[in-house]
């Protein structure tokens, strides 16, 4: 598994439309690879994104997970920051990650997340179970409920304070449907209970979403 960091121009129009529309910013980073399973593209390559900012927005970090390498010269002309020069693209292996992995091991975490519960699963008249609609989770310990649940069912504790970070509704215009999701992110520090199940959140993600920016668990030893 691979990790790039790439930083991105604010001033550009490409980098603009991706910061508004979800949707668009995955289109970008799919094109970096190559297309190996037209039917789950994503999940084949093991992509997972997460676009972090700070100075007010002025400097854009796109953190990119993925099996294999990806390809930034694929990306629009002036897409990457020009001031960043060579640095605008930096890739580094996450075998030492994925190997501290082990029973016990304690590692500080970040999560950007889109908390859902699902609503209307009632059983049809057909006899079959619908798969119901998701709703955002509501309030600070609902969250964090959610995250103590989802870290749980893939082999983690969490340990700690936790913190949380609103970050508003993001968007997603697929195909003319438009998507709306809320994104929290989250801090703090986790336990691994189970290796096999935390090494697998850590590669697939953690959440729904993922494809819209959602559920790249960063690990860093504690």
């Amino acid at each position: 598994m691979m990790l790039t960091r790439l930083f991105l121009n604010a001033h550009s129009r490409d980098v603009q439309r991706a910061l508004g529309d979800s949707h668009a910013l995955h289109s970008r980073v799919m094109s970096m690879f190559p297309v190996v399973d037209a039917a789950a593209p994503r999940a084949s390559l093991g992509v997972l994104h997460r676009l972090d900012s700070s100075d007010g927005g002025a400097v854009l970090q796109l953190l990119v997970q993925s099996k294999a390498r990806p390809d930034a010269t694929k990306l629009p002309a002036g897409f990457l920051d020009p001031a960043a020069g060579a640095d605008a693209v930096s890739s580094t292996d996450l075998a030492p990650v994925l190997a501290a992995i082990q029973p016990g091991a304690r590692f500080r975490f970040r999560l950007r997340a889109n908390p859902t519960r699902k609503i209307d699963t009632k059983t049809g008249p057909d006899g079959k179970r619908r798969n119901g609609k998701r709703v955002p989770v509501r309030g600070e310990d609902g969250r964090l409920q959610w995250l103590t649940s989802r870290l749980a069912a893939n082999g983690l504790r969490l340990t700690g304070p936790c913190t949380q970070r609103p970050e508003g509704r993001t968007t997603a215009n697929s195909a003319g449907s438009l998507r709306t999701h809320e994104a929290h992110t989250f801090d703090g520090v986790v336990e691994v209970a189970d290796p096999a199940l935390a090494e697998k959140a850590f590669v697939a993600g953690v959440g729904p979403a993922k494809a819209y920016g959602f559920g790249l668990l960063s690990l860093a030893r504690a």
